[in-house]
């Protein structure tokens, strides 16, 4: 079989397959706990944290695991609107993923100013063009 929604899921390496049933088997614990599953789960969460910093050239404190797709475009989003507020803009389209346009509507309704021009919404300092890209595509 050829698998082509790699959009929704991918097919799960059979190691990280193994090492991820022992964890979630045996260290179920709180990482922010202070008991001693929660500090056992916390340095094996520290651990991976630093092979994986290690692999693609970071420092470790520049990760962040999430638990979803939807939770990292989330945080991405609103982390470069907080850490750039010079920046006055964020394009995407009507077909972006459902995660990337509710960021953008919550910040519509919770910040923004609806402009007349359907295909932007204007923000404080900021416009979002839902459907700048699309309309790119038809003219």
């Amino acid at each position: 079989m050829v698998y082509l929604d790699n959009n929704a899921t991918t097919p799960l390496d059979p190691v990280v397959a193994e090492k991820m049933c022992w964890f979630l088997k045996e260290h179920f614990g709180n990482p922010s706990s202070l008991y001693p599953i929660g500090r056992a789960v916390k340095d094996i969460i520290t651990e991976a944290r630093e092979t994986v910093a290690a692999a693609i050239g970071a420092q470790r404190s520049e990760l962040v695991f999430t638990g979803s797709g939807t939770e990292a475009d989330n945080f991405a989003i609103r982390g470069v609107l907080d850490t750039y507020p010079e920046k006055d803009e964020i394009i995407t389209s009507a077909v972006e993923h459902p995660a990337v346009l509710r960021v953008a509507n919550f910040l519509e309704n919770t910040v923004g100013v609806i402009d007349l021009d359907p295909t932007h919404v204007t923000f404080r300092r900021m416009v979002v063009r839902i459907g700048l890209l699309e309309n790119l595509v038809r003219n």
